[in-house]
């Protein structure tokens, strides 16, 4: 039987990312050419989706702007990526009609533009198609670009693009119950992976379910106390807040108390798979339910953590809400109600709103297959 993707000790770093150089014709004579062009500036806007699956295609935009008449340039967009991570298309559904003569490099894609301010800005719309092969949690850049007669190409902007590990069949589900079982609403529960992070929400019974998990990997569960951060629900660029001696103290499915404040996280430079592996967290490797996890406001020094009595699933249209007295960091008296659905669940596409870990550690990692034989 294969075993699961784990990390390799070599993997830790991304390998340097290998720029791809586009010829460029001259637009004009020969001449001396300047560095940048100060009337213009630019921006590229976040891929959608990001991180990307291996195997499928993101879009973005460039807008270029210009503060006075240039006479003739080149706009483009680049893909900064290794060799074999994919290609860039036009789309030109979303690229304004003052750009003319677009052309698909493979690795860019350039626009002609007469350089006239009054038509500015001007939008290029562009396809990345991601090969099947990337590793996930690669990560690229989309540069955008400009060049005229006596400016050589110049990067103006630049925004960044992730894989996704594959989606598969495996699922996994469970409940988060504080004190006297009682359910937590909304509590933030994070699937870590070697290749990603996955995030699910606990609805108003407590349960939680996330699908759609890459097959033949290694996953363990951080459960963090309800918070609302800068994007809502379980949602912050950077780390969650750590909570106060007395609120509700986050776990990984085992009953094992996440320190946040570990320099091993917030430094950045850790990988919260092994982090919670060497913590002592619950290793899922299949589709697994009833993953029960306790939160309770004891200091994170007790071991063990003292238990939680579950109360039985009820299906009542009430919603039952925790007392504020076990309220977890972030939440106060907020009772907001998330749609419940089968899976709750947000597939990988929104984790770019959680920064990297995004909730428990920023990093990138190239996952590499471990074989019997390592």
């Amino acid at each position: 039987m294969e075993r699961p993707h784990v990390l390799h000790k070599k993997s830790q770093r991304l390998v340097p990312l290998l720029l791809a150089v586009v010829a460029f014709i001259p637009l004009g004579p020969g001449v001396a050419r300047a560095d940048i062009i100060p009337e213009v500036s630019a921006s590229v806007n976040n891929p959608d989706p990001n991180p990307a699956p291996a195997g499928s295609t993101a879009a973005t935009t460039a807008v270029f702007s210009l503060s006075g008449d240039t006479g003739p340039i080149r706009v483009q967009v680049q893909l900064d990526a290794p060799v074999g991570y994919g290609s860039l298309r036009l789309d030109a559904a979303n690229t304004s009609s003052g750009l003319t003569g677009c052309l698909e490099t493979g690795p860019s894609v350039i626009c002609e533009w007469d350089g006239d301010s009054s038509e500015s800005p001007q939008t290029l719309g562009v396809f990345i198609d991601v090969d099947s092969s990337v590793a996930p949690n690669t990560e690229v850049m989309l540069h955008a670009v400009v060049e005229s007669p006596t400016a050589s190409p110049e990067i103006y902007a630049t925004a960044y693009l992730y894989s996704a590990p594959p989606a598969g069949a495996t699922s996994l589900s469970g409940v988060v119950v504080t004190n006297n079982g009682i359910p937590v609403n909304q509590a933030c529960v994070f699937v870590l992976a070697t290749g990603g992070v996955f995030l699910g929400v606990t609805d108003s019974n407590g349960e939680w379910s996330v699908g759609g998990l890459p097959d033949d990997y290694s996953f363990a569960v951080g459960i963090i106390p309800p918070f609302v951060g800068t994007f809502g629900p379980c949602a912050e660029n950077g780390p969650p807040p750590v909570p106060a001696a007395g609120e509700l103290q986050p776990v990984f499915a085992g009953d094992v108390w996440i320190d946040l404040e570990d320099p091993y996280l917030t430094g950045g430079l850790g990988d919260p798979f092994l982090f919670a592996t060497n913590a002592g967290a619950t290793i899922f490797s299949d589709t697994t339910s009833g993953i029960e996890a306790c939160l309770t406001n004891a200091p994170g020094s007790q071991v063990p953590r003292p238990p939680c009595q579950l109360a039985a699933t009820t299906t009542s249209s009430s919603t039952p809400t925790l007392p504020t007295l076990d309220a977890g960091a972030g939440q106060g008296t907020t009772t907001t109600e998330l749609d419940t659905l089968p899976f709750t669940g947000l597939r990988s596409a929104t984790l770019v709103a959680f920064g990297s870990l995004i909730v428990l550690v920023g990093m990138v990692l190239i996952v590499l297959p471990h074989d019997e034989t390592s």
